[in-house]
Parts: C-alpha cells; structure tokens; sequence
C-alpha cells in the first residue's frame, strides 16, 4: 500500500477531497478534523460533502482512510492508527462520539452505509498488548479487523472488540461488550459479551411515536385474511 503523487507531501501523505462527480482537489487539512501524521504514504480521502466536528486522526505510517458523503454530521471521531491499517465509512453515518484503536498494524475498521453511532463507543481492533501461551510461547490475541453492515445502531457505551462482525439492519443495545461474528441479519444484540436477544427486527431514525404515526402496525385481521 504506497501512495505516489504530486499531490503528497514531503512524506508521500495524501489528503483527497472528492464530490460527487468524481473530481478531486488535494488539501493539507479537513475542516473539522485534526491530523498528526507523524509517518509517511498516509492516504485520507473524505467527500466534500461530510461535515466534521471536533474529530482527530493520529496516524504512524501507510494507513487508509476513506469516508463516503454524509448528510448527518461525523462528531468526536478519535482514530488512533499505527501502519498499515484501513478505515472505511460507508454513505450516511451519524456519529456523536467513538474512539478507534487500531494501534497494532493490519487491522481495521469497516463500516457499511447509513450506520448511526451513539456516543462513548470504544473500537479496539487490538488487545494492546500480547498474551502468549506458555507451552509453546505462541501470540494468542493477533489484532483482527472488525466490519459493522448497513444499517447498524450503535448504541451508548458500546465496545466493538478485535474480529467483531455485525450484520445489515441491526442494533447493538447500550452497555454491550461484542466479539466474533453475529452472522444474523436484523437482530438486536446485547450483553457482556453480546449475544442475539431478538431477531426479525429492524430500526428507523424516527422516534417511536413518529414511527407509529407515519407508519401504523399491520392489521392482524387483514394479514390472516390474505
């Protein structure tokens, strides 16, 4: 993963503001974002169109950045990043606060489209540090990538561990601690650790009432008649 350009700096980084007709300009800063790249051929590339708010990326060297077009604003978005990892965000995240760790190198974190992120979610894509076995003296925790689907919630205080997979149209409850894969589609997910509590579920932005409102329950009478 080398970026080469006459658009990087003196370290080979690169910063690309693109829109949606494919063009691209190259920035030394994103507004609303913090940057201390302390390393070389880091790659940040965000749509024009996404608003940033009291974010900050701390980045070593060849990492990957890539955030699509937002309507909502990404808030308190700390990304701490060794080498070679990778973080990409679909269209459409809201964000009030999460804390990415990816400080061992080659991992990462994904995130589909339309995903909303509560505040205080904490990412670990990394114990930090090794636990061994003793018998054979073998790393037993290797940092692995975690991938968040479409349309996933996020909800408060939620900690994401290293190898976390959750599925399209999901919802991870407050509180909850989630490793490995959930490989369910539209479930609820919650606990320490974090297991499917429903299923056959899925969520909307609008509150409970507005939802009820614009859209009214399915009459049961009706749905046995069909």
């Amino acid at each position: 993963m080398i970026y080469r350009s006459n658009n990087t700096d003196d370290n080979g980084n690169i910063i690309e503001i693109f829109n949606d007709n494919g063009e691209s300009i190259y920035s030394k800063n994103i507004p609303g974002v913090k940057l201390y790249i302390t390393g070389k051929n880091n790659y940040i590339k965000v749509h024009e169109g996404t608003k940033f708010e009291n974010c900050a990326f701390q980045m070593a060297n060849y990492n990957k950045v890539v955030i699509n077009k937002s309507k909502y604003k990404i808030q308190n978005v700390r990304l701490f990043a060794n080498s070679y990892t990778i973080f990409e965000v679909g269209y459409n995240l809201s964000c009030l606060e999460c804390d990415i760790r990816l400080q061992e190198n080659r991992t990462g974190f994904i995130i589909g489209n339309d995903c909303m992120f509560s505040t205080e979610i904490r990412v670990y894509a990394t114990d930090g540090h090794a636990i061994y076995s003793i018998d054979k003296n073998k790393v037993l925790n290797i940092g692995k990538i975690i991938k968040i689907g479409n349309h996933v919630w996020i909800g408060r205080r939620v900690n994401l561990l290293k190898g976390t997979k959750i599925n399209d149209n999901s919802i991870v409850g407050f509180g909850s601690v989630v490793t490995g894969n959930i490989d369910e589609s539209n479930v609820v997910i919650a606990g320490f650790p974090a297991k499917v509590i429903k299923t056959g579920v899925n969520w909307s932005r609008l509150t409970p009432e507005e939802y009820e409102r614009v859209h009214p329950p399915f009459n049961e009478n009706m749905m046995r008649m069909e």
